[in-house]
């Protein structure tokens, strides 16, 4: 077993797996020596592996050994399964699910749980194996204790690993003391804020309201198929790279979020005129293998959106639902997007794991207003400002003279105007599909285009392309990218 380099915090990850997914412990491993390598070794830690056959020969049951000798030393523990479920224990049905149980009741204790896509029509069975599985599957499904993730194969598995060890590296860092790591963004800020929120007047929050239009109707979000089940979100963002960001992150109500959201408008509102706060939520079919998403505009469409999910899932015909949906939504605050990442769980009626956080072109030194928003929301204070460099990506379409034909249009109207604007249009995407356009402009059916110049509302226009950006946001949650379509007529 590998001794961890001196002076550092060694930290034990455990993996609990049958012997038909070596492939992933392979992986595993190799992800662990990654780690070490670059992030770990920065933040003082050294990660050691904690598996079943380093636990020393003895006359207990082997599974008490394992236990006892790898198991209660480990902050994370990985349960990895597929065909095979493991043998009896004789006080549980496989030593992988004994170890889950223990590690799940310690409340200490990190758990991930990976399952890899069983291949169509599989008759391989020995012992009543698969069987097995689907039936743990099951009960963690229906006890809800835990969020799993699926997988289709190895290759899949190691990106899926990769991205929640790095999240799981970053929440330990979150969890240190207050005193040093808050220091970091809270330097030379005064904390005599209220956590008591008081919104003025709910209603004249959005007043400069943005509808949707589809054949004449206000409607408050539109859906679309697509090809993947990525969160991709509409935005008129114009030339924004993402250089430092923060975020917190808890298990809230959709009420609190709604809170949330009234507090940062009436917080920001005053300084930051918005022009096109929006989101975009995701969710899979199972039983048909389709990919459906919502879009729309503002923080009051946003939850209604969420509340009416059945309504949503009905209209699109949808008849299994993967376990839990993703949706973003931002605000474009000039100097920041302000961005929330959230994860409502399907099977659970009012949970939503929620990110909520600012992104920035440049280091703030002025991060007061920034810490009254979190106060008053009664959010934890973030604990880092993260430096990372994401940079846009832009996507030259004017040589594709492609016309485009409005199936829906994007509309506003400011108290001074006597007429409605059109700012853009909903149309068919026309590379949906299209394997030699890149993927993000070709994954969903229909698309919303930014128009450069807007025109009134009783004007028609013929319409063309000019070009596709793209802004990733940070991971936390999970990840979400927003996507600027831009058109002109």
């Amino acid at each position: 077993m590998e001794e961890p380099t001196s002076g550092l915090q060694e930290i034990f990850v455990f993996i609990g797996s049958p012997s038909d997914v070596e492939n992933e412990r392979r992986i595993f491993k190799k992800i662990i020596d990654e780690i070490n390598e670059t992030t770990a070794r920065s933040k003082g830690r050294h990660l050691s592996v904690a598996a079943g056959e380093y636990a020393p020969i003895g006359k207990s049951r082997p599974e008490e050994r394992i236990i006892d000798k790898e198991l209660k030393k480990s902050k994370l523990c990985i349960f990895i399964l597929w065909k095979r479920f493991g043998s009896d224990t004789g006080e549980y049905s496989s030593g992988t699910e004994e170890e889950f149980n223990f590690a799940m009741d310690d409340k200490e204790k990190e758990v991930m749980l990976f399952f890899r896509e069983i291949p169509k029509g599989s008759k391989d069975d020995p012992e009543g194996q698969l069987k097995k599985v689907l039936e743990f599957k099951e009960t963690v499904k229906k006890e809800k204790k835990l969020l799993y993730k699926e997988y289709k194969k190895p290759k899949d598995f190691e990106k899926l690993l990769r991205i929640n060890m790095y999240k799981w590296l970053e929440s330990l860092d979150r969890s240190r003391s207050n005193k040093i790591d808050r220091d970091i963004i809270t330097k030379s800020m005064t904390y005599d804020i209220s956590n008591e929120a008081i919104i003025e007047d709910k209603n004249k929050l959005e007043k400069d309201n943005i509808n949707i239009l589809i054949e004449n109707n206000k409607v408050p979000y539109f859906s679309t198929p697509s090809n993947d089940s990525d969160c991709i979100l509409f935005a008129d963002i114009f030339g924004f790279s993402v250089k430092t960001y923060f975020y917190s992150n808890e298990i809230m109500t959709l009420e609190k979020l709604e809170n949330i959201l009234e507090i940062y408008y009436e917080n920001f509102r005053k300084d930051f005129q918005f022009k096109s706060p929006s989101f975009l939520i995701s969710q899979t079919d199972e039983e048909n293998g389709m990919h459906y998403s919502w879009f729309g505009y503002g923080y009051k469409n946003f939850i209604k959106a969420l509340k009416e999910r059945e309504k949503r899932y009905s209209e699109a015909g949808i008849i299994r639902p993967h376990h839990s949906e993703s949706a973003g939504f931002i605000a474009d605050g000039s100097t920041h997007i302000f961005y929330i990442a959230v994860l409502p769980e399907v099977f659970r009626e009012n949970s939503f794991e929620v990110d909520v956080g600012f992104v920035f072109e440049n280091l703030l030194f002025d991060n007061k207003k920034y810490i009254e928003f979190y106060k008053r929301a009664n959010l934890d204070l973030p604990e880092f400002i993260y430096d990372r460099d994401y940079e846009g990506d832009v996507i030259n379409l004017r040589q594709k003279n492609l016309e485009l034909k409005p199936e829906g249009l994007i509309s506003y109207k400011f108290d001074a105007d006597k007429e409605d604007w059109v700012s853009g249009i909903i149309c068919k995407n026309p590379f949906y599909n299209d394997k030699k356009t890149r993927e993000f402009l070709s994954r969903h059916e229909k698309i919303v285009v930014n128009l450069r110049s807007h025109h009134p509302l009783k004007i028609d226009k013929q319409y063309n392309l000019e070009e596709a950006r793209i802004i990733q946001i940070p991971y936390g949650v999970f990840g979400f990218k927003i996507l600027n379509i831009r058109g002109d007529w």
